[in-house]
């Protein structure tokens, strides 16, 4: 029968037994999830044919594909075994930005990738060019140009190699 009886203790016992079928629910929205606790903006929801939704304050934070899924308006945060937070990624604007926390507190656009442009940024939210770097710039290693053509960085100085052309050049104080 489909009819529910109005004494659902009856049709459903409280205790013991096995479901034997699935329990269907309406497909709900993000504002009214078909599943939902003691807040009834905030629960999951069907989106489409093999796609779930979870909202929180009636807004979709994220959406299960078959093959993937998307965070909205949603940073993800990463914490320590204690709980403190150690690193966020989130995308403010049209940045994906990752800030991380540090002995003296939270850096904010410690890496910074602008979704138009494709422009890194570190330690700056506005990146002007390929790689735009806000502060000082250690190095130490290897530029390849190509196969023969090398710029190695040191602690004793700078080198350029073109073939088997070595040049050394040394900056002291």
């Amino acid at each position: 029968s489909t009819t529910v009886s109005t004494n659902i203790a009856t049709k459903l016992p409280l205790a013991g037994g096995t479901m034997t079928g699935p329990i269907l629910h309406s497909s709900g929205s993000s504002g009214e999830p078909s599943i939902s606790f003691s807040d009834s903006d905030t629960g999951l929801f069907s989106v489409a044919a093999d796609q779930l939704g979870f909202s929180t304050g009636g807004v979709e934070r994220l959406h299960l594909y078959d093959d993937g899924f998307d965070f909205n308006n949603l940073s993800v945060n990463f914490k320590d075994s204690g709980g403190t937070g150690r690193a966020s990624l989130g995308i403010p604007s049209q940045h994906f930005a990752i800030n991380v926390y540090g002995t003296s507190g939270w850096i904010n656009n410690a890496l910074n990738i602008d979704n138009d442009t494709g422009h890194v940024g570190i330690n700056n939210n506005s990146p002007a060019t390929s790689l735009h770097v806000l502060g000082a710039v250690g190095w130490q290693g290897r530029f390849a140009y190509d196969s023969t053509r090398f710029l190695d960085i040191g602690y004793q100085g700078v080198k350029a190699t073109y073939g088997s052309n070595v040049n050394d050049m040394y900056i002291g104080t």
